[in-house]
């Protein structure tokens, strides 16, 4: 199964990393959590609907501080036949964050829906600016956005 994340929002990319950050340790500190993590998985069935409304007690009042609206239309059933729960709830939430982030006080739109075999999640945002906000980048280990 394909799980499809779009962003909107485009925002320039530094074209070097930070000068005290060596590339090839930052990629092998990223492979090596990867890694790690992966070895910790539990695989298996992941309901995306089920998931989304987990996680709308911690979405929706981190929106409201930031005075971003939020907006949900899941058409199930979309289940992810073969994946970790938890990461994958953490890739959502640190992807959700990013765009509340880029959103200001607009709106992020999470959409989701079945696609023949694949399961299409489409997170939206529409800055109060308009389309052309920009944020600062955001770095993490194995998830770059910028």
């Amino acid at each position: 199964m394909c799980t499809v994340l779009q962003e909107v929002l485009s925002s320039e990319r530094p074209t070097e990393p930070a000068p005290s950050v060596e590339v090839s340790s930052r990629q092998a500190l990223a492979q090596s959590q990867v890694d790690s993590l992966l070895k910790q998985a539990t695989w298996g069935p992941v309901d995306i609907i089920g998931l989304m409304q987990e996680l709308r007690p911690i979405i929706d009042p981190l929106a409201a501080a930031k005075g971003a609206t939020t907006s949900y239309c899941l058409a199930g059933p979309l289940t992810i036949p073969h994946a970790d729960r938890v990461l994958l709830r953490q890739a959502l939430l640190n992807f959700i964050s990013y765009g509340l982030d880029m959103a200001g006080q607009g709106t992020l739109a999470i959409r989701g829906f079945a696609e023949g075999r694949d399961i299409k999640l489409t997170i939206l945002v529409e800055s109060a600016e308009g389309i052309t906000a920009t944020a600062e980048r955001r770095e993490g280990i194995g998830l770059e956005i910028g």
